[in-house]
């Protein structure tokens, strides 16, 4: 027995994903402040090529990586965790936070 199934839509929709993936990469290296976008476990979705620059990432390969992972944990903070928490879980803008931490290769930044 043979069976056929169409896979037009599911073919369309990855290509609509590829491309939503692609603009959005496009927004983000467009801006000129360092950037990234996590999702609600901290992880990494997008980052764009300024915060690796300025921050000096050894692997520029950080989509999906935890932010508190990185840079050998330098970002792992408590303050900065909870302030994370709870910008996603009020919906509130993030502006105006300074994190004093100690970062690898560049010493302290802030």
């Amino acid at each position: 027995m043979i069976s056929f199934v169409d896979i037009t839509r599911l073919k369309k929709a990855e290509q609509i994903g590829a491309r939503q993936h692609f603009l959005t990469t496009a927004i983000v290296n467009t801006v000129s402040q360092p950037l990234l976008v996590l999702d609600d476990k901290l992880d990494i979705l997008t980052v764009n090529l300024h915060l690796i620059a300025h921050l000096i990432v050894k692997n520029e390969n950080l989509i999906g990586q935890s932010l508190l992972a990185i840079n050998e944990t330098a970002w792992d903070c408590a303050q900065l965790r909870n302030y994370l928490i709870d910008t996603l879980t009020s919906n509130i803008a993030f502006d105006g936070y300074c994190l004093e931490a100690r970062f690898p290769d560049i010493g302290k930044n802030v």
